[in-house]
């Protein structure tokens, strides 16, 4: 789901690129003496006593965070639902979930309690009133990949998989209840990714970076069980381990408002996201030719695009949680400020000339200790078709797994098979800015354009199976296996006017069907504090490659980081 050319960067971007490693270089070492005192031990955790109830737990903690999966992991050991699927969660939330848990439990995981105390503690030991604390925590990646089939352009191990070369996250906490972050991260443009010589991530030339960074950079205040954060950030609502229906971080960033509050069996998110709304050349130049976008509804031809979302989370159970969620894309016209109202039934609005509605519903559930359920159900369109093929097509999103978690030896061994299906009119609609993707300009003439639901688009079919070993903060290796099945209106999204066919097509897997086998074979290793080894071996099979008949690829990628955090 990526539309991209090379484009040129302005010869600014080199000097704001060697001004900002010089700032980095000379201050990281004073910013970091200056926060940790001299000393680079772990940051405590002193659990729930009056002394840390002033402290300033509203640091969101990022979704790349060991804290989820290893929260995630005790909650299903401990016979319990995972806990809140709308993420990220603030150190708040997440120091709330965690006492949730028995302590007499927590005695038998010691390596994952301070995992996890580390997390929600991280940057917040001198925080609290008439107090300030700052915190610079750089890192630096170098990774070499290789692919064996250039014929075939796009990488299984692509842009969301590759590590930045520098990240440098820069963390303000004001007071018990303000933080504030930004991170400079460097990492190579979609365009050069795809590159066939590209085998370092590591470009001596500034064109080749892409500029959009910093891709966290946000203000977060909140209390005691709330928190409001602005700015930009990921975020992902669901348990799926290939992407989530309504909502997933496969987005580079998302520009959002966002609040939260969060209670022992109920929670309740609601987000606002600008997008960028421009045309690209081919949606201009169909407007002009069909006099407007058209469609079966009025062209506004107002650049504007936002999202709006809620989410209602219910615990029932400790064993079964249940969530409602309901989601619209405006677009075509700018919105009137009184419709973005959280607790509205969006349908209702009956605005279909400017804007598209979903409504999704999740259910997780733990049967017994280890064994987790999980089911996800998206609506963005029943069929109207009449029995003459006339009308609207269906467009729904279907998603299901479980996973099964038990102790083996001194770590956790982890299964999960998890399988979904899209419709090929999923997250579609007539006009460009009422669909649910998040389109980046880099420049003139160059796009990407991701969903904002499932990672796969629509017209899929997709089923993965993995099994993973893990010791944590030690060591992981696991292999996954994923087959996936891509009908000709997989790259629907990226039409102009894709949505004015209104003949009824209900049936899946449209056309030529692309059938994709991936084995992938992973493993961490951390060697020191401060210094951590990644590798990743794919074999990739493709049938009917880019939905055409007979054409199959074959392709081998490897690719090994090493990540300093300095």
């Amino acid at each position: 789901m990526v539309i991209c050319r090379y484009s040129k960067i302005k010869k600014l971007s080199a000097c704001f690129f060697a001004i900002l490693f010089v700032v980095w270089f000379f201050n990281t070492p004073l910013a970091v003496a200056q926060t940790d005192s001299g000393s680079n031990n772990t940051p405590s955790f002193q659990g729930l006593t009056t002394e840390t109830t002033q402290r300033n737990y509203q640091r969101i903690i990022p979704l790349t965070s060991p804290v989820y999966r290893e929260l995630d992991r005790l909650y299903l050991l401990a016979g319990k639902a995972r806990p809140s699927l709308s993420r990220p969660w603030s150190a708040d939330e997440a120091k709330k979930i965690m006492e949730e848990l028995p302590e007499n439990f927590l005695d038998s995981v010691p390596d994952s309690v301070i995992i996890i105390k580390r997390e929600i503690g991280f940057g917040n030991e001198n925080t609290g009133p008439q107090k300030m604390a700052f915190k610079v925590s750089p890192e630096i990646n170098i990774e070499g990949h290789v692919k064996t089939n250039n014929n075939r352009k796009e990488w299984e191990h692509g842009y969301e998989e590759r590590p930045p070369l520098i990240n440098i996250p820069l963390e303000l906490w004001l007071f018990p209840n303000w933080y504030m972050n930004v991170e400079f991260a460097q990492k190579q443009d979609h365009a050069i990714v795809n590159k066939t010589n590209n085998y370092v991530n590591l470009s001596l030339s500034p064109r080749e970076y892409d500029w959009s960074t910093p891709f966290r950079a946000f203000m977060s205040v909140g209390g005691e069980r709330w928190n409001v954060q602005a700015g930009r950030d990921k975020i992902s609502w669901g348990a799926g381990v290939t992407g989530n229906m309504m909502v997933s971080d496969y987005s580079d960033f998302y520009n959002l408002i966002r609040l939260t509050t969060y209670w022992n069996r109920f929670k309740f998110t609601a987000v606002y996201m600008g997008f960028e709304p421009w045309l690209t050349d081919q949606e201009i130049e169909y407007g002009i030719a069909n006099n407007g976008l058209g469609g079966p509804y009025t062209d506004f031809e107002e650049l504007f695009k936002a999202h709006l979302g809620k989410r209602i989370e219910i615990r029932i159970l400790d064993n079964l949680s249940f969530a409602i969620t309901e989601t619209s894309m405006f677009g075509n016209k700018h919105i009137n400020i009184t419709e973005l109202n959280p607790i509205m039934y969006y349908h209702n609005l009956f605005t279909p000339e400017y804007s598209n509605v979903m409504m999704g519903f999740d259910v997780d559930y733990t049967p017994f200790s280890g064994l987790n359920i999980y089911l996800q159900y998206a609506i963005d369109e029943f069929s109207d078709a009449d029995p003459g093929g006339e009308g609207k097509p269906r467009a729904m999103g279907y998603l299901g797994g479980f996973t099964y978690i038990r102790q083996a030896f001194d770590g956790f061994m982890t299964f999960n098979l998890e399988a979904a299906l899209t419709d090929p009119y999923l997250y579609n609609r007539w006009h460009p800015n009422t669909r649910f993707t998040n389109r980046r300009r880099i420049e003139r003439y160059d796009w990407v354009n991701k969903p904002i639901g499932y990672r796969y688009g629509p017209d899929a079919v997709v089923i993965n199976g993995a099994v993973q070993y893990e010791k944590p903060g030690r060591y992981m290796a696991g292999i996954s296996v994923r087959y996936s099945l891509l009908g000709e209106m997989n790259d629907s999204l990226d039409y102009a006017g894709s949505y004015d066919i209104r003949n009824g097509i209900n049936r899946r897997l449209s056309g030529t069907v692309e059938r994709n086998r991936v084995t992938r074979c992973h493993g961490t290793i951390q060697i020191t504090d401060r210094i951590s080894v990644a590798s990743d071996i794919y074999y990739v099979r493709i049938d009917n490659y880019q939905n055409l008949r007979s054409n199959t690829i074959n392709d081998l990628e490897v690719a090994t980081s090493v990540r300093f955090k300095l």
